[in-house]
């Protein structure tokens, strides 16, 4: 490329899906601080959450 930067605009999407993934460090609220750091370093916007719980 020639030197753009590009921007991205993301969404989000955590779930747990059983009760284990809960329980044992995979919580909605634990990924969705995880995906926003990750967007943070990454430079992405986010422009919404999914979140199923």
């Amino acid at each position: 490329m020639n030197g753009e930067k590009k921007n991205f605009v993301v969404g989000i999407y955590p779930r747990v899906s059983t009760e284990d993934q809960s329980r044992f460090g995979f919580s909605l609220d634990e990924q969705e601080e995880s995906l926003k750091r990750l967007c943070e370093w990454k430079g992405y916007m986010i422009y919404k959450i999914y979140r199923e719980e």
